[in-house]
């Protein structure tokens, strides 16, 4: 992840604050979405109780996950411990603070940006294997190639501001791995 934003006012959220999920998490029983948060970026407010739980939460999604041939993770088991987490609309991140680098073009076409306005992107999450650590030229020319095609005018500026952050950050880790 990357955070391009002084994140301070963070703190405002309480517990188990994150952005909610894209698409249906799972359907209810009458083919409803039933939508969740994504645990990329959260506000924790660590208790050793509710901790314990959720370790027990994690054995009986395991076998559950498992017997259905699906891959467990920690947004599954978290999703499953936070049941309601969805009807309370005070959890509910700005999207700014979980924005996927793989739709980046997406996110600044629906009017978010790095500039301070009422959808700025805070943070940008690194989803997937593919790392920007690892990314060739090829990656980001399919990139633009992907934006053209559909047609999706990204301005010059958000797009220059966005990679100079992601320059800055490649050198600091190309430096750390020295």
């Amino acid at each position: 992840m990357m955070v391009l934003g002084n994140l301070d006012d963070i703190f405002r959220f309480p517990h188990m604050s994150c952005v909610r999920t894209r698409s249906p998490y799972k359907t209810g029983a009458n083919g409803e979405g039933i939508y969740s948060f994504n645990s990329g970026f959260m506000v924790v407010c660590p208790n050793q109780t509710e901790g314990e739980q959720i370790i027990k939460t994690i054995k009986r999604v395991q076998q559950e996950y498992l017997q259905r041939g699906i891959i467990i993770g920690d947004q599954n088991v978290l999703n499953e411990y936070f049941v309601n987490w969805d009807e309370k609309k005070e959890n509910h991140l700005p999207d700014g603070y979980n924005v996927f680098w793989g739709s980046i073009d997406l996110y600044i076409k629906n009017g978010f940006s790095v500039h301070d306005n009422d959808k700025k992107i805070m943070i940008v999450h690194f989803t997937g294997r593919h790392k920007p650590w690892r990314h060739t030229t090829w990656f980001w020319i399919k990139t633009w190639i992907r934006a053209l095609k559909y047609q999706h005018r990204i301005p010059y500026s958000e797009t220059q501001n966005i990679m100079n952050r992601y320059s800055y950050y490649l050198s600091d880790v190309k430096k750390a791995r020295k």
